[in-house]
Formats: C-alpha cells, structure tokens, sequence
C-alpha cells in the first residue's frame, strides 16, 4: 500500500498541497538528499526542488535514482537519456578519483548499459562518457 492510498490522496494530490514556506524559499541553495530513490527522501527532494533548490539526489539504487531524475526533466527530449548519462558521468568521475584505470570504467559502464542499449553504440557512449569525466577532473 503507497503513502498515498494511504492518506486517501494521490502523490499528485499531495504535491499540490502548499507548502508552509514560501515559494522560492531554497532559491540559489543546493540540498542533498539522501536516499531519494523513494519514500522520505523522494518526497522531500520533490518538496526542496519545488521551493526552489537545487537539489543532489543520492542513493544505493542507480536504477531509481535515474527513473527519479528522469521524471524530473521533462523539459529534455528525452528524459531517461538524459538521467542515464548524468548518472553514468557522476559514477565515471568518481571511479576515475578512486584511480580506477579509464578501460575498466568503460566496462563497467558497457555492463551497467549492456540491456538497455546494442553493443556498438554502448561501447561508444561509454568510452565519451569516460572522456568526459576525465575533462570533469582536468578542469578542477
């Protein structure tokens, strides 16, 4: 049973609700959110993101916390594209300061990708995404 069948509301109803503060409230602030994958933390990252912040989702489940960004960017042509590759880019940057070697993260990211996308493009994708993070660290 979903917090919302729960309470007799729909997740819709909910988010339409007002919150107590005013809109605009967290403008210019980032908020982490852990665990915003589901439950609590889905809610409250809806709950920051609507007042206005900037909001880093953060959880065990890559899978959810894509669908999550994904239902956030509606605005991208192609949402889930969009989450994937912010997902796959945040995980290559953090294995390449872990000091994993560039070839073993373009693995790793043909076998997280391998299901959703045919071989050669998945190649591709991953050893882009590698490069980028690779620039990510290059600029700082």
């Amino acid at each position: 049973m979903s917090l919302s069948n729960r309470y007799g509301r729909t997740d819709d109803e909910l988010a339409a609700i007002q919150p107590a503060l005013r809109e605009g409230y967290f403008s210019g602030k980032v908020v982490l959110i852990s665990g915003a994958g589901s439950g609590i933390g889905r809610a409250l990252a809806h709950w920051a993101a609507r007042l206005g912040a900037e909001v880093v989702l953060c959880g065990r489940d890559a899978a959810k916390l894509t669908r999550e960004l994904a239902s956030r960017r509606s605005d991208k042509p192609n949402p889930l594209y969009y989450a994937q590759r912010t997902v796959d880019v945040a995980s290559a940057r953090l294995w390449m300061l872990d000091g994993i070697p560039p070839e073993d993260i373009v693995t790793m990211l043909e076998c997280r990708r391998r299901f959703e996308i045919s071989a050669p493009p998945c190649s591709a994708r991953a050893r882009e995404i590698t490069a980028t993070a690779a620039r990510m660290i290059a600029r700082k």
